[in-house]
This record gives structure tokens, sequence and C-alpha cells, in this order.
């Protein structure tokens, strides 16, 4: 019986270390694609069977960095997407300080009109904004992004916020409110702190929300603050789709984003799990 059971137990392990190795790579196939790709020729892309053992070029990488002059459209993204979260990250937590200590009435109705706010879609809002942005001279500028990312993620990052700061016991605020502190400085010296998790994650979120983005970014700007992901789409040419390219360019644009997390890793980790633990 105790035979049975083990080889139940490892049949049973087996079984999940393969379910898991498959979604990995199921998972992880693009990245490879776009890694390979990137290395390749033109020829070696559209072998059939696929190529794995090729020789290896950086031509597509030169091509993008000097012809294309990616590393300014990266300074673009990495500028926007870096105020913009910033910004929607302290207005988020001042409002969802609000929401969570102070007595508001209907705050729970408040709360959901600005979550209401991020369920429309983007393409209903980009005619108006358009208009307001052009007679304000702001269109193809860092300002005309900065703002529309800020109002896209700024729902997100109260509601995300608002969760971890309701987390924290009231009776820290009020005690050091008994020692003096000003609800101000509560927030800036005990809150924030405390909610370090909270925030690591809403900017994780806010920052990748902000780095995909495509509509605004085509239609808000066409020369001067071309982001990455506009700069991708025109590969996509006229005499057909520069493959090779477009997985270098996939690499680069990774690479910002797994910096930012390897940074934070600490803290988001934790930040992810809070709500389980809750």
């Amino acid at each position: 019986m105790k035979q049975k059971s083990r080889t139940t137990r490892t049949v049973k392990t087996i079984l999940i270390y393969f379910a898991v190795i498959g979604g990995g790579i199921l998972y992880l196939f693009p990245i490879i694609w776009s890694v390979l790709a990137s290395f390749k020729h033109m020829v070696d892309t559209f072998c059939i069977p696929p190529r794995f053992i090729f020789s290896p070029t950086l031509n597509n990488y030169i091509s993008v960095i000097q012809t294309k002059h990616f590393f300014s459209h990266m300074l673009n993204s990495i500028v926007v997407c870096s105020f913009s979260t910033l910004i929607a990250l302290l207005l988020g937590s001042l409002a969802a300080y609000s929401l969570s200590r102070c007595r508001i009435p209907a705050k729970e109705n408040i709360a959901f009109w600005i979550l209401s706010l991020r369920m429309g879609p983007p393409i209903a809002f980009i005619i108006p904004f358009y208009i307001l942005f052009q007679k304000a001279g702001l269109v193809d500028s860092y300002w005309v992004l900065i703002i529309m990312y800020t109002f896209m993620n700024l729902p997100f990052s109260v509601w995300m916020m608002r969760s971890f700061i309701e987390g924290i016991p009231v009776s820290i605020e009020e005690s050091a409110m008994i020692d003096g502190c000003s609800r101000l400085s509560v927030f800036l010296r005990i809150t924030l702190p405390l909610s370090k998790p909270g925030l690591c994650a809403t900017a994780f979120f806010s920052l990748i929300f902000a780095w995909n983005e495509f509509l605004y970014a085509l239609i808000l700007t066409y020369k001067n603050v071309v982001t990455v992901p506009v700069k991708a789409a025109s590969l996509v040419a006229y005499r057909g789709i520069l493959w090779n390219e477009l997985g270098a360019v996939s690499v680069l644009s990774i690479l910002p984003i797994v910096l930012f997390t390897f940074f934070i890793r600490r803290h988001l980790v934790s930040g992810l799990t809070f709500g389980a633990i809750r």
C-alpha cells in the first residue's frame, strides 16, 4: 500500500514537472524566437524546417541602432513612461490615502467612479483629446504622452494603493499624530515607507502599461517623440515585414523592463503576494 502511494506521488510529481516545463516553453517561445531571429540572416529566418544552428550576425542590431536610430526612440519611451509612472504614483497614493483614511461621503461610489474611468475604450477618447492637445500646442511633445499615460494609469494606481494602505494598521498613524505629526507628515514618513511593496507593484504594472501603449503614441506623436511600439510597427514596411530587425527591436525593448524588475524584485514579490496573504 505504501509502495503504491509512493508511486502515485512520484507520477504526480513527474506530471507536474512536465506541465510546468511545457507551460514555460510555450510562454517563453515568442521571446526565444525573437532572440534567435535577431541574430539570423534573412535566409535563415524563412528556412523550412526552422534552422536552429546557423551563423549568427549582428547586422540586425547595427541596422536598428545606426540606421533606425532606435536608442533615441527608447529614450523617448523611458522619459515618457518614467515621468507618467511617478506622477500617477504620487497622485494615486494621495487619492488612495484620502479614500482609505478620511471620512468622505459616498467614498465607495467615488472609488468605483475612478475605476470606471479605466473601463472605457481608448479609441473613444482619442479624437477629443487630439483636438484639445492640438489647440494647446502639445501634439508631438513629451507632455502629451506624459499627461495621457498619467490619466491612463491613475485609476489603477488609486485602487492598487488603496488596498495596500488599508492593510496598514490605523493605530500606527494615530500614535504618530499623538506625538505631534500632521496628517501629511504621517503620510510621507509612515504610510508611504510601509507601503513600499505596494508602490513597487503599482509602479511595475503602470510602467508596463505605459511602455506597451501604442494607440495614443501613434496618433498624438509623429516625429519628435516616437516611442518604441510605434517604431517597431514601422518595421512592417511596404516591401514586407523586417522580421530580423523586428526581433532585434523586441530584444532591446525588453531590456529596460527587465532591469527595472531586477532592481525592485525584492519589494515586487512581497507586493504581488500581499493580496493572497491578506
